[in-house]
């Protein structure tokens, strides 16, 4: 009988740990901008903007506010490039960003 108590007492405690409530989502991080240009110009300059963000997610479980695709810690890398009066211009973007929930 004890070990009944013990195993549905186990469960109840399960269930309330994964219970829905409102979460809050917090991203840091930098964006990285290279801008080169070569051919008639040739110079590379770096700009670098901290960025942060929260958002507050309602009715989640840990498990669903992880599944929020602007949740998850992540390195985005982009890459743009075009020519303008003989001159290549090239971008490239770089976001990193930690996230964390509470």
């Amino acid at each position: 009988m004890k070990k009944i108590r013990l195993i549905s007492f186990a469960f109840g405690a399960l269930s309330l740990a994964s219970c829905k409530k409102s979460r809050t989502c917090t991203c840091t991080g930098t964006t990285t901008i290279v801008t080169t240009m070569t051919g008639s110009t040739n110079s590379t300059t770096t700009d670098s903007t901290p960025e942060a963000y929260s958002e507050v997610l309602p009715s989640a479980t840990k498990k669903t506010a992880k599944g929020k695709a602007d949740c998850n810690s992540r390195t985005k890398t982009l890459s743009n490039s075009y020519t303008s009066g003989g001159t290549t211009i090239t971008e490239d973007v770089t976001q990193d960003f930690t996230c964390t929930i509470k």
